[in-house]
């Protein structure tokens, strides 16, 4: 395979788009009512010392990512079981984002529209993204950014008639626990997803640069996140906010610009879930990485027309209604955690023990194959 070189300001782009992609489905995530902002901050500040055992691991691996260092470190059985459960979490991960964009676009402009014609249409456009390949995803994505924030910025503009800031008053008054249950809500939903980053196929840039893109990333991201979840609190009070589906194209649609322009909530709405789209995207190519690396002798597109078929199978069997969206959130979130730090953790521990410690010494990769890159980033 040719390889592709990426720089590593795009890869910060598409850390900020991916921790953010979630501002227009905050639906179940705002649960430390007018102090959710605060517990937006601590998720910031707390993914920033989390991501650093991601970044330590492919460090200790600059040819590898995280399922070559998962086999090399566990050995080739254990290995492939806790690779296969990454496959999928990659899977689950895209299901609730691919069901997410669907409904968002039904609701608002296809009311009537069977929910298989819109799941089979972004299929569609899914494939042909997965079989352009990751530089060319990569590549739309960040161009898409700047009519992103260029719109995000305008959108606040034009709803500051309908701010009203007492809403955010008296300040942190909520329960600890309450605050402790959304920021860790928002982790397991948004920032750690960004685990996704290290499923890719990526050659670690120098280390001082990588922790950057990470960093740069991240706070980026949960800038833009922490803006969105203020607005929706000015413009609406703590209540209304957790009760909305879709909060923010809710505010959205409040901006009164009489004739001018007659359909900027379709607009702007369709910009913004677009960063939904590429949550989907990473998802689905960290899952056929994984499949790639228990099937090395599968062919590709297959496992591409395999992994739609499942999600497309999973957003119905899991999510009847939006209702049931929720529910699973509040629940799968707990399993989740298990993928974006528990495994992560015990995975650095074992390298660290076995490649610091006891000096052992462990290949680049576990075939010859593995060892030609499919994306540098400099």
């Amino acid at each position: 395979m040719k390889q592709a070189q990426i720089s590593s300001s795009k890869i910060g782009i598409i850390l900020a788009m991916l921790v953010s992609c979630e501002i227009m489905v905050t639906y179940g995530n705002v649960n430390a009512g007018r102090d959710t902002w605060f517990a937006l901050i601590v998720t910031i500040i707390g993914s920033l010392l989390l991501v650093s055992c991601y970044y330590f691991l492919l460090i200790l691996f600059p040819q590898g990512n995280l399922f070559s260092i998962i086999e090399q470190a566990f050995g080739k059985i254990v290995g492939k079981v806790i690779v296969f459960l990454y496959i999928w979490y990659g899977l689950l991960v895209a299901t609730c984002s691919f069901y997410q964009f669907n409904s968002f676009i039904r609701i608002l402009s296809f009311g009537n529209t069977p929910y298989l014609f819109i799941a089979l249409i972004v299929l569609l456009a899914i494939y042909f993204l997965l079989r352009s390949g990751i530089k060319a995803m990569i590549q739309l994505f960040v161009i898409i950014f700047p009519l992103f924030m260029g719109l995000f910025i305008i959108s606040l503009l034009l709803l500051y008639p309908e701010y009203h800031f007492l809403h955010l008053f008296p300040l942190l008054k909520t329960p600890v626990k309450q605050i402790a249950k959304s920021s860790f809500s928002f982790w397991a939903v948004s920032f750690g997803d960004t685990i996704l980053v290290t499923g890719l196929g990526i050659i670690i840039i120098p280390k001082v640069k990588y922790w950057k893109t990470f960093g740069k990333g991240i706070v980026g991201g949960g800038l833009i996140y922490l803006i969105a979840i203020l607005v929706q609190l000015f413009v609406f009070n703590e209540s209304l906010a957790n009760l909305l589906v879709f909060p923010t194209n809710s505010a959205i649609a409040l901006i009164d610009v009489a004739q001018f322009i007659t359909r900027i909530q379709v607009l702007l709405s369709s910009v913004f879930i677009n960063a939904i789209l590429l949550k989907v995207l990473l998802a689905l190519v960290f899952a056929i990485e994984g499949l790639m690396k228990l099937f090395p002798k599968g062919n590709r597109n297959t496992f591409i027309a395999w992994v739609l078929l499942v999600i497309l199978g999973l957003s119905y069997l899991l999510f009847p209604n939006f209702e049931s969206l929720r529910i699973f959130k509040e629940r799968y979130i707990w399993f989740k955690v298990i993928w974006q730090i528990g495994i992560p953790f015990i995975l650095l521990i074992v390298v660290f023990v076995k490649k610091v410690i006891f000096k052992n010494a462990f290949p680049e990769s576990l075939n010859e194959e593995e060892n030609k890159p499919k994306v540098i980033l400099h």
